[in-house]
């Protein structure tokens, strides 16, 4: 099965090899995904709308490089659709999506009504373009409701753990960090990221934050706070730890993004000094979060595996 979608993709990207692939799309059905339907109107869409948000020219050359990952976006979303009218899930978070759109035209250097005059002097439907986004937190949803009896966290471990940890250590570490974070299924990841370092190096770390970072805490120069040692996944923890304050970690992947992290100040804490309770409280959330990653990931692995994909 795998392999039948994998080389009905290339069937259907080779189709955008034409220098005029951007004015001659005609609304035709290309693909079936369960009860969603997929038509090269819609790859154009979505071809633009990457290109837009990452701000690239039209050119031949850059709808190659996202040709690709669009279709797959497109069957993604159309399975997650599938699940959703399964589950006949409706609501979303509206302030999330607020968020989203704030920080999606800060990346552009405009408003929202900016946005929305840019996606539509390119013929992209802002109502459709917003949808998509709907979709995905519609998805948050469904994962939640599906798996909430699943995320239990033993706060009885936690609070052995840090009992434990404190018995044989006098001090704990806090970080005051700020973030950058970017999109990961991006085709120019890599060259997106090069231009982000050269801004901190050339400029600052603010400066980078408020031209890419698509994160909540941009808003607030990228500064995430105050958070102990203990509260940071393992894998935050083994970048910051090789770093002194000032310095600024490698990208870091985690969930569907790559965030980049600067140390702000590091302070030692005694053990007299923590507040336990919000160190419990900030390491269940943590291990909350990273067990709905999980269940997403693999609710999605398992519908795609038994979805009917047709193409025509």
């Amino acid at each position: 099965m795998k392999r039948l979608v994998f080389i009905k993709i290339l069937l259907i990207i080779s189709f955008f090899n034409s220098d005029q692939v951007l004015s001659k799309i005609n609304n035709k059905i290309i693909a079936n995904v369960g009860n969603q339907i997929i038509t090269d109107l819609d790859i154009e869409d979505e071809i633009k709308t990457m290109l837009i948000l990452n701000q690239k020219k039209f050119s031949q050359e850059n709808i190659n490089r996202v040709k690709n990952m669009a279709v797959n976006a497109l069957i993604k979303r159309s399975i997650k659709k599938n699940e959703i009218l399964k589950y006949k899930v409706e609501d979303y978070d509206e302030k999330e999506l607020s968020n989203y759109l704030i920080q999606l035209s800060k990346q552009l250097n405009t408003d929202i009504e900016g946005l929305k005059n840019i996606l539509e002097s390119n013929l992209i439907n802002y109502e459709v373009f917003i949808d998509k986004y709907k979709t995905e937190l519609r998805w948050n949803n469904l994962i939640y409701s599906l798996y909430k009896n699943q995320l239990n966290i033993n706060t009885v471990e936690i609070e052995n753990e840090l009992k434990k940890s404190l018995e044989n250590k006098i001090e704990i570490i806090e970080y005051e960090l700020s973030e950058i974070e970017v999109l990961f299924n991006q085709k120019d990841l890599n060259k997106n990221l090069e231009e982000i370092y050269e801004t901190i190096k050339n400029s600052d770390f603010k400066t980078a934050v408020n031209k890419y970072s698509i994160s909540p805490s941009s808003e607030n120069d990228g500064k995430m706070g105050k958070l102990n040692e203990k509260s940071l996944s393992k894998v935050y923890l083994n970048e910051l730890k090789k770093l002194n304050i000032g310095e600024i970690t490698n990208p870091i992947r985690s969930g569907e993004s790559v965030v980049i992290l600067k140390i702000d100040n590091i302070k030692k804490i005694g053990n007299e000094e923590l507040d336990l309770e919000k160190i419990k409280k900030e390491i269940v959330l943590r291990k909350r979060d990273e067990k709905l990653n999980l269940f997403s990931r693999s609710h999605l692995s398992s519908v795609e595996n038994s979805i009917l994909v047709k193409f025509r």
